[in-house]
């Protein structure tokens, strides 16, 4: 599943970086979208010795590099489009749907949990986590 997601990230246009997460962000590239991957889990399941199906469960989260000291949405005057929600997360929370749209027919997805990430890491990164559960189609 790393190679997968990694090889959506690169088509995409993204950053790709893969680890534990207290080693993310410790050596990036300078993209507009970084998508972070943490360790996969990986359950097989078999039919005699055959591999029948197998299904990937994990987090990961796209982001982007924010400005520390901008507001979530409207607040302190602000308007709205000015936000962390707007400049950021929103842009991510769409981005990130390219992902379920990349994969053929060889996955189905089970599940999908979005979560909105703010002013995350040293770099101040705002966006997405998503928590998926993906099987293999046979």
């Amino acid at each position: 599943m790393k190679e997968v997601l990694e090889r959506i990230a690169r088509v995409e246009g993204w950053g790709f970086d893969y680890g534990r997460r207290d080693f993310h962000n410790l050596d990036l590239e300078e993209k507009t979208f970084t998508l972070f991957l943490d360790p996969v889990e990986e359950q097989i399941f078999f039919e005699g010795n055959v591999v029948r199906n197998r299904i990937y469960k994990g987090r990961c989260m796209l982001l982007m590099c924010s400005e520390y000291d901008r507001v979530y949405d409207g607040q302190v005057g602000n308007a709205i489009t000015e936000g962390r929600y707007e400049r950021y997360i929103r842009r991510c929370k769409e981005e990130v749907m390219k992902i379920p749209k990349s994969f053929c027919y060889d996955y189905e997805i089970q599940q999908w949990r979005m979560v909105e990430v703010i002013n995350l890491y040293d770099d101040n990164y705002d966006g997405v986590l998503v928590e998926f559960q993906i099987a293999t189609v046979l």
